[in-house]
């Protein structure tokens, strides 16, 4: 889940809730389970280079959490970590974009 507000066409900042999903490890018999989400509030930069095609970069933080749950124990761990990326978008018109990010 995002929002997004554009202050200037070359500059918005996004908020988003991130799932980062399941994982789980076994050994000896035992296994664990590890779940990680957070929030994140991210600067966005944008650079159009055509009427079609802008690219961008981001910094930001991120607040994660990560839970690990196991037979008979369970920890969680919360840290507010830096993000950062870029990628590009692709505008078919003024009102629809698709966006790749890394």
């Amino acid at each position: 889940m995002e929002a997004v507000y554009a202050f200037h066409r070359n500059v918005a900042v996004e908020v988003a809730y991130v799932d980062l999903g399941k994982a789980t490890a076994s050994a000896g018999g035992q296994t664990v389970e590890f779940k990680s989400s957070g929030l994140a509030v991210v600067a966005v930069g944008m650079l159009p280079v055509s009427n079609q095609v802008t690219l961008l970069g981001r910094l930001g933080f991120i607040d994660a959490t990560v839970k690990a749950t196991g037979p008979g124990a369970s920890e969680k761990s919360t840290k507010v970590k830096t993000t950062f990326g870029i990628g590009a978008s692709y505008s078919f018109t003024p009102k629809f974009a698709v966006r790749g990010d890394f």
